[in-house]
């Protein structure tokens, strides 16, 4: 195989490979999104279940206690389904009485728990004494699966238009339940109704975006890392070829012009020419398996090793390799800050809210930001602003993060305004420059992880700044137009003290 056919068929490997590790990695992250999906809905499953286990036990101590009579309030009417002779009573001071039953319990804490936008649930028959505690369509698909002996039925439904977690398992007839059930001819034992459970997913979903998100940034340093190996290993193979093949050239020649001399020396050196082959392929095959090994161990420490020994073998004498030694450390450094900056970030915490003025916050900020020469900050605070509940910790890093990017944006110096104002009750924050601006096409991707113009940037501030404000529940905003400057404002819910 020729020179030129050996490096064609080396680089479409190359290239095979990339695609292999790319779908590799694909299906893995593929797996791990779905993995954390089922994760949720377990944690969901679990909640509901133990919702369902504080009910069963309310319910078995209010029928222990044969029911709990409460006073007849507007709310708490007289149960006309309950048909006993002691329903209601009179106290010896006149005080009227009702029997709650533990249907008319479980049906009071539903409801109440509804009000407060918590869990939604309720006590269900197939043939209720109460029209309204029947079976809807999808309770009724869970009796007949309890019929076929399954003690649970979960799904995810939609209701009121949001997701939900729905959990159902049945209730069995005990012998205090006849004490209100005699009518019905029930027997011990047999199912007499369930509990239906339903948990809000919201909450759930948000987790898993913030999950997804953080294992897509380390399964595309992940890929990239790979990608740089796989192209090393081909630059080297490469590199080895070339020597290998010079020397068989070098070492032809030699044999020629040996054989016109001296007939007796030929068979030496055909030795030494195997010799040398032999060892150049043991010593290739040794470097493959030392770079594979190191490689797949700590990639980033392969590649600073690799890049050390080249530098102290080789010297700086020559001007360009020492600008691309130059380039392989500082790439070094900036892949090793992304997986800095991305642990920090996993680690934030919930906000912890108190009591806070923003503008001596804001004051405070530009008092310590320590702005280049040719630059002024200018604040613009709003008279009378009310404290406001924040993480003031928070708050300051997502300013100070906008600050740092508009110095960036303005390289020669310019000016910052920082204003405070209360906009349809929210808290508005207001920070512009006269820097560079945002292109329109850069506008929409500003606040991606790992998404950067600039040449020292890791595309992380921006995002932690979004990521603050949605803690916060409020949102930042950004207007921008090239070469006048940009405009980024964060609007946080007006929770007044």
């Amino acid at each position: 195989m020729q020179s030129s056919d050996k490096k064609s068929y080396i680089k479409r490997n190359f290239r095979f490979l990339a695609v292999g590790w790319t779908v590799l990695l694909v299906v893995a992250f593929s797996i791990t999104v779905y993995l954390v999906y089922l994760n949720s809905i377990e944690h969901a499953r679990i909640h509901a279940f133990g919702a369902f286990e504080k009910d069963v036990l309310f319910r078995r101590w209010n029928a222990l206690h044969g029911g709990v009579y409460v006073p007849i309030t507007e709310y708490t009417q007289p149960n006309k389904y309950l048909k006993l002779k002691d329903r209601d009573v009179t106290t010896t001071n006149g005080k009227k009485l009702t029997l709650i039953n533990p249907a008319y319990m479980t049906r009071q804490m539903y409801e109440l728990a509804r009000q407060e936008g918590g869990l939604l649930g309720n006590i269900t028959f197939l043939n209720p004494i109460r029209p309204e505690n029947k079976a809807d369509q999808w309770e009724t698909f869970a009796f007949e699966e309890f019929e076929k002996g399954k003690q649970e039925v979960a799904s995810v439904e939609e209701i009121g238009g949001q997701k939900h977690l729905r959990l159902m398992r049945p209730l069995y007839v005990e012998a205090v339940c006849l004490n209100c059930h005699q009518e019905q001819n029930n027997q011990i034992g047999e199912i007499r109704g369930g509990i239906s459970v339903a948990v809000p997913l919201d909450r759930h979903q948000k987790q898993i975006v913030l999950h997804v998100s953080g294992f897509f940034g380390i399964y595309g340093i992940v890929w990239i890392l790979g990608l740089v190996t796989l192209k090393k290993v081909k630059t080297d193979f490469i590199q080895n070829e070339q020597l290998k093949n010079k020397a068989e050239l070098e070492l032809e020649e030699l044999n020629r012009k040996l054989e016109e001399k001296v007939e007796d020396r030929t068979a030496e050196l055909k030795k030494t020419q195997k010799e040398l082959a032999n060892k150049e392929k043991f010593s290739m095959i040794g470097k493959l398996a030392a770079t594979i090994r190191h490689d797949l161990r700590n990639p980033l420490a392969v590649i600073n090793n690799s890049n050390y020994y080249l530098r102290m073998k080789i010297g700086d004498s020559d001007e360009t390799l020492k600008r691309h030694f130059n380039m392989i450390d500082q790439q070094i450094g900036y892949a090793d800050r992304i997986i800095g900056d991305l642990l920090d970030f996993s680690k934030t915490t919930s906000p912890k809210m108190q009591a806070a003025s923003v503008n001596q916050l804001l004051e405070e900020i530009i008092n310590s930001f320590q702005a280049k020469k040719g630059l002024t900050i200018n604040l613009e605070p709003m008279a009378d602003l009310p404290l406001v509940s924040l993480d003031e910790g928070l708050i300051r890093r997502a300013i100070e993060n906008i600050l740092t990017n508009a110095e960036q944006s303005m390289p020669t110096g310019g000016e910052i305004r920082v204003s405070s104002r209360i906009e349809q009750d929210q808290l508005c924050i207001s920070i512009s420059d006269t820097g560079e601006g945002i292109p329109k096409e850069n506008l929409e991707r500003i606040f991606e992880p790992l998404f950067t113009t600039k040449k020292n940037g890791i595309g992380l501030g921006l995002m932690i700044v979004k990521e603050i404000l949605a803690k916060h529940k409020g949102v930042v905003l950004v207007e921008s137009e090239v070469k006048k400057g940009s405009t980024f404002i964060m609007k946080l819910p007006l929770s007044v003290h």
